[in-house]
């Protein structure tokens, strides 16, 4: 599973949705620092995922160009 697949996998904003709907008090404060670091969290994540696919089709070229000659 991608990085950035396993951090997505929690909806903040459906939780809060879900308080909102329930009633119940929302820490609006709280919840905006959570989504900022959420955010930047998964930028991390997906940079991370695409250094990976590029390092893997990096090798795959390499052991392409090592049959070749």
């Amino acid at each position: 599973m991608s990085r950035l697949r396993a951090i997505t996998e929690r909806d903040r904003l459906g939780e809060l949705v879900a308080k909102l709907e329930a009633g119940e008090e929302v820490d609006y404060d709280l919840a905006s620092k959570r989504q900022a670091a959420d955010i930047a969290q998964a930028g991390r994540a997906a940079l991370l995922d695409a250094l990976d696919r590029e390092d893997a089709a990096m090798q795959a070229l390499e052991e392409q160009l090592g049959e070749v000659g």
